[in-house]
């Protein structure tokens, strides 16, 4: 395996214009794609059964997506995982709870950790997750690196969801600057299609024991441009029987916790207001005079 270990974020290659909208061609995302990638993450985590308790987020950089993974009411353990010190140092702010964590509490207490790893490295710390996500990770990782990606999340970590998604080169012909075969980042490694993507996917769930769905969020509204996909292409692994994983002994971990905070269950419920009656009977303000 290599050692060369991929040192960018997810919000870093957002934050250097990834190509995703484009004024020529009047393509705009509202919201932006990055949100509605994170929504349909969210709500599909939030609405599975059984529920999710334990998981980690691959590439999570400066956080965006944790700030709303933390909202997961059932969540007891979070791990932002990346590989950029700069990146984890911003993730580490973002994690911190503000005060109303603290005041209001959460349905059940969370530990978040951030960590630094390398996703294509076997560490039993990853073990027995109910959900991993990867957004826009593998599209960044070098051959090497990628041909070790299945194994490690889904043979060694074994989580009961894995959910990734990547951009799909099929609507990129829609960006006049993408036009000559050019990626949406200077740092893609490559850039799949629906065609190379989904018997990938396919190939991962003969190996590993998952089933497979696909989806994706970015699509025009403009109907004759629908036969290219969506902008960016997701799929959403399940586990078809789920069997909490061992941790072999002698395997240690070599994560890097570089800070774990935790958001307390909340103790009690908020005090009983009592209703305000706003009603007025003026026979009350004579007897009150009258009484004077």
């Amino acid at each position: 395996m290599s050692n060369q270990v991929l040192d960018l974020s997810r919000d870093e290659r957002s934050d250097n214009k990834e190509v995703e909208e484009s004024k020529e061609a009047n393509i705009f995302f509202t919201p932006p794609l990055y949100i509605q990638r994170y929504i349909f993450a969210y709500d599909f985590l939030f609405k599975a059964n059984p529920r999710v308790e334990r998981m980690a987020d691959f590439g999570c950089a400066e956080g965006g997506f944790v700030t709303r993974l933390k909202k997961l009411p059932y969540l007891t353990t979070l791990y932002a995982v990346d590989i950029s010190d700069s990146s984890l140092d911003e993730c580490q702010e973002r994690a911190a709870p503000i005060p109303w964590d603290i005041i209001f509490g959460r349905f059940v207490s969370l530990e978040l950790s951030v960590v630094k790893a390398d996703i294509t490295k076997n560490d039993p710390l990853f073990q027995n997750l109910d959900a991993i996500t990867c957004i826009e990770l593998i599209e960044h990782l070098p051959a090497e690196q990628l041909k070790c990606f299945p194994a490690t999340v889904f043979g060694f970590f074994k989580p009961r969801i894995v959910i990734i998604s990547t951009p799909n080169r099929e609507f990129n012909v829609l960006f006049p600057t993408l036009k000559d075969g050019r990626f949406r980042h200077w740092d893609h490694k490559f850039e799949w299609t629906r065609d190379q993507f989904q018997p990938w996917c396919h190939d991962i769930c003969k190996s590993y024991g998952y089933t497979v769905e696909f989806s994706g969020v970015g699509q025009t509204s403009d109907q004759t441009t629908h036969h290219v996909g969506f902008c960016t292409q997701i799929a959403i692994f399940t586990q078809q029987d789920f069997i909490e994983s061992h941790s072999c002994s002698s395997l240690e971990s070599t994560a890097e916790v570089l800070k774990t905070f935790l958001y307390p269950k909340r103790e009690s419920s908020p005090p009983k207001v009592e209703p305000i009656d706003w009603s007025y009977d003026p026979q009350e303000d004579e007897h009150s005079l009258s009484e004077d």
